[in-house]
């Protein structure tokens, strides 16, 4: 379920209640679409800080394997014109 913060200086939910001003309500709180009221500007979707702390560890792990990929090649270079005429 998705969590909302409330924008709006109050919003009636379920069970006759009043959530007001910076309140974060759940999905199944509300009365009337999610969508609707986020469109409308009453409420704002809260990202969880736990999915914002799985982005963090993915790019950085994406990042440490590039790194280590990038670490792993060697890059071959032209022998050189004395390099092929001291093998001859």
């Amino acid at each position: 379920m998705s969590t909302y913060k409330v924008k709006t200086i109050a919003l009636a939910v379920k069970k006759n209640r009043i959530a007001k001003f910076g309140e974060t309500v759940d999905e199944s709180e509300l009365t009337v679409s999610a969508s609707e009221l986020v469109e409308s500007g009453s409420l704002e979707v809260v990202i969880d800080e736990i999915e914002v702390v799985a982005e963090k560890v993915s790019e950085e792990i994406e990042e440490t394997v590039v790194e280590k990929v990038v670490e792993k090649v060697e890059v071959k270079k032209a022998p050189t014109a004395s390099q092929r005429a001291t093998k001859k």
